[in-house]
């Protein structure tokens, strides 16, 4: 089993990727990491809600990104 990191950046992307804890625990410009870390532990998990920063769409964007410099060198 994969074991999670509760840093402030993985609370900050778990607040990322839904909207509704990022109305619940962030402002503009600031998350409450310590409650995020909270939530997930309380509530999160048992939610299947993902915690941290790797996504699939973080993934692919960085394999669309290797693509795209691959063949921009090939143009040249």
């Amino acid at each position: 089993m994969e074991r999670l990191h509760f840093d402030d950046e993985s609370a900050a992307c778990y607040a990322a990727r839904y909207e509704d804890l990022r109305d619940a625990f962030c402002t503009e410009d600031r998350c409450d990491t310590r409650a995020l870390r909270r939530h997930y532990k309380h509530y999160g998990a048992a939610e299947k809600r993902l915690w941290g920063c790797r996504t699939p769409a973080r993934r692919l964007a960085g394999v669309h990104s290797s693509a795209l410099r691959r063949a921009s060198s090939r143009a040249k």
